[in-house]
């Protein structure tokens, strides 16, 4: 199930946090899951939050990556 904690506290570098969100990221969207969900598994205060952070990282919207990925619900 997809209710397993990250242990955020053990990952040391900021780069390998936002590596390790942003493969996730992709990974729980390619499954269908919600941003809401997902921001919420990978500890963003709000989907809001999480869809600014993933534009940022990939130049695409969520919904965008899940169509370019052939994902799309």
């Amino acid at each position: 199930d997809f209710n397993i904690p990250i242990p955020w506290d053990k990952i040391r570098g900021e780069k390998t946090i936002l590596t390790a969100r942003d493969c996730l990221a992709r990974d729980y969207l390619r499954s269908g899951k919600s941003a809401e969900d997902i921001a919420c598994l990978l500890g963003f205060s709000d989907a809001s939050v999480f869809r600014k952070a993933f534009k940022k990282w990939t130049g695409m919207t969520p919904g965008e990556f899940r169509l370019a990925s052939g994902t799309a619900a």
